[in-house]
């Protein structure tokens, strides 16, 4: 379940704080600039501090988690095209940590195509045997 729809499930306010906080707002949305924005756009009540208290719940950690874990996916991503440029060049080590990267890529990759329902057979991995140490 990706963060979007999570936070959908949330109250709104619960919604526009996480996204706030955590600078992931989508394309329609603008973001405020400090807290006092905040409170005058979107908070129900006049301080903050119930959904700084909020920040300290499970429910909290959890989709923080969540949406993390999605920024991962972006970063690495990023790891991927700069080690291949690297590899390209001849680095030993960038082409080791290349196909560390692959891997972790093609984990993702097989969680996703379950995700959405894809249950075709993998290949085989063309690395396994292949140690990096």
């Amino acid at each position: 379940m990706d963060i979007k729809s999570l936070l959908g499930k949330l109250s709104d306010q619960k919604a526009s704080w996480f996204k706030y906080r955590n600078n992931c707002y989508y394309y329609e949305e603008k973001r405020p600039q400090s807290d006092e924005e905040f409170l005058n756009r979107v908070a129900t009540s006049k301080t903050l501090s119930g959904l700084k208290e909020w920040e300290r719940t499970e429910e909290y950690q959890k989709l923080l988690a969540i949406y993390t874990e999605s920024q991962m996916v972006s970063d690495l991503k990023d790891v991927y095209d700069t080690l291949l440029e690297k590899a390209k060049e001849g680095d030993d080590k960038a082409v080791k940590s290349l196909l560390q990267v692959s891997h972790k890529i093609k984990e993702y990759s097989v969680d996703a195509k379950k995700a959405y329902g894809e249950t075709k057979k993998e290949p085989e991995d063309e690395y396994a045997g292949f140690t990096t140490e």
